[in-house]
């Protein structure tokens, strides 16, 4: 079956990619590109650059069995503030796990005692060539104080297992990364852990 698809997929395969022209920002860059399939079709499509490709997304719980959030202001987001898991963008020539660790300790002053990646995935992998990857980090215990960007405006809260889940019920909890790792914690609860790798 897994063969028939991979037979499936080959005309789709792009054998051929140039950028026609960039529009750059700040942090974002917008690039026109044009693509060939190995079957010889040609398709456009606009890009959405981000100045890190890769971006991690950390699950800090703690020895109680505690969730630890971060709120901050979400202009875009209909209430214009979330509340989410530590999240960042991974610095050239740092590791993934390494960035995890950098990004739970400066949005939280949290650190842990183990850590253990989920899975990693693009965040829309319709305009942007952008990719997150989650770790759940166990035994997490506060040892120092946040080291925020002069740009950031983060707090942080420690909830539990079921009041986490009543934030997202009540639309607090929104954005797909962090409903993501909701998903990977519900599976985990009712042991059906097969949806991610540990």
């Amino acid at each position: 079956m897994i063969e028939k698809i991979l037979e499936e997929m080959k005309p789709y395969q792009i054998v051929k990619q140039q950028t026609l022209n960039t529009l750059k920002g700040n942090f974002l860059a917008l690039s026109q590109e044009r693509f060939t399939l190995a079957n010889g079709t040609t398709i456009p499509r606009e890009c959405i650059q981000k100045k890190n490709t890769h971006a991690i997304m950390v699950i800090p719980e703690t020895i109680e069995h505690r969730f630890v959030m971060v709120i901050q202001p979400r202009p875009f987001s209909k209430t214009g503030v979330s509340i989410e898991f530590p999240a960042g963008y991974v610095e050239q020539e740092e590791g993934l796990e390494e960035a995890a660790k950098r990004e739970l300790e400066e949005e939280t002053g949290y650190h842990w005692q183990e850590v253990h990646p989920i899975t990693s995935y693009y965040q829309d992998i319709g305009c942007s060539r952008a990719q997150i990857s989650l770790f759940h980090a166990k035994n997490c215990e506060k040892k120092t104080v946040q080291h925020l960007d002069d740009s950031e405006m983060i707090t942080f809260i420690e909830v539990s297992f079921q009041e986490l889940l009543e934030l997202f019920q009540n639309g607090m909890v929104c954005d797909a990364n962090s409903v993501t790792c909701l998903f990977y914690l519900l599976s985990h609860q009712k042991g059906n852990s097969f949806f991610f790798k540990d």
